[in-house]
């Protein structure tokens, strides 16, 4: 992640922050558009890495938006437990039957 956060501070964004291993960041960007972000990291990963990786970029609004939009409230208490998932685009079908089945008992 070390090396993940200095790849996007030599992009120049700012406040990179990383979160655990799990290739989530955090940044500031005088970019408007998250197309632009995406070819601009995807481009230098590559270059730098050898590999483009799938990109996704939400802004502070979309992420506040999925906050506000919590199903689960009463995970507030205990944050760690309370995982948010984003797809790049809407799913076509829900196999809520597969879900239902891949889940923990401990999961809702």
């Amino acid at each position: 992640m070390a090396e993940l956060r200095s790849d996007l501070q030599l992009l120049q964004f700012r406040n990179v922050r990383t979160y655990i291993q799990s290739g989530n960041i955090v940044f500031d960007s005088a970019s408007r558009t998250a197309s632009s972000l995406t070819r601009k990291i995807g481009a230098h990963i590559e270059k730098q890495h050898g590999f483009r990786p799938h990109i996704l970029i939400l802004n502070r609004e979309e992420l506040l938006t999925a906050i506000v939009s919590n199903p689960f409230p009463k995970a507030i208490s205990n944050p760690k437990t309370l995982h948010f998932f984003f797809l790049a685009e809407a799913a076509t079908v829900a196999d809520m039957n597969a879900l239902e089945n891949a889940k923990t008992p401990t999961e809702k």
